[in-house]
C-alpha cells in the first residue's frame, strides 16, 4: 500500500513538473494578450480624442463663418427695418439672405457612444462632451422652432 502511494506520488510529481511550463506559458500568453489589448485601447482613445478635436475645430470655424457672413448682416438688416411697419418679417429675412442655420453635429462623439470607446475617458471630459451634445440638440430645436415661426403662413401680413 505504501508502495502504491509512493508510485502515485511520483506520477503526480511528474505531472506537476510537466504542468509548470504549461501554466507559465498560459500566464505569459494572457499577459501578452492583455498588454496588446491595452495598447490597442490606448490607440483607439488617442484616435477618438484627435477626431473630436478635429471635428470641434472644424465646427468652430464653420460657426464663426456663419456668424460673420450671415448673422451679423441679418441683425443689421433687422435693426434697419425694425421701425418700418410696411415690410413683413419674411421680406426682411429675404433681403438679409435668410437665417443661415449652422450645421451642428458631433459625429465622432456619437460614433464613440455607439462603439463603447468612451469607457476609458475622464469623467470631466465625458461631462463636457455630454453638454456639447445636449447643446447641439437644443440649438437644433431652436432653429426648427424659429423656422416654423418665421416662415409660417399666419405671419404674412
Amino acid at each position: 500500500m505504501a508502495r502504491t502511494f509512493k508510485k502515485l506520488g511520483n506520477i503526480f510529481g511528474k505531472i506537476s513538473f510537466e504542468l509548470i511550463p504549461v501554466i507559465i506559458g498560459i500566464l505569459a500568453a494572457l499577459l501578452i494578450n492583455d498588454y496588446r489589448e491595452s495598447l490597442a485601447e490606448r490607440k483607439r482613445r488617442e484616435v477618438l480624442l484627435q477626431n473630436l478635436m478635429n471635428e470641434f475645430s472644424d465646427r468652430r470655424d464653420e460657426l464663426d463663418s456663419i456668424i460673420i457672413k450671415r448673422h451679423f448682416p441679418l441683425l443689421d438688416t433687422l435693426r434697419a427695418y425694425s421701425d418700418n411697419s410696411d415690410i413683413s418679417l419674411q421680406e426682411v429675412l429675404y433681403k438679409a439672405g435668410g437665417i443661415g442655420e449652422p450645421e451642428v453635429y458631433v459625429t465622432s462623439w456619437e460614433s464613440a457612444l455607439n462603439s463603447q470607446d468612451v469607457r476609458n475617458l475622464d469623467f470631466e471630459f465625458l461631462t463636457l462632451l455630454s453638454k456639447i451634445s445636449s447643446s447641439q440638440r437644443f440649438i437644433q430645436a431652436r432653429i426648427e422652432a424659429t423656422s416654423r415661426f418665421v416662415y409660417s403662413p399666419e405671419l404674412v401680413l
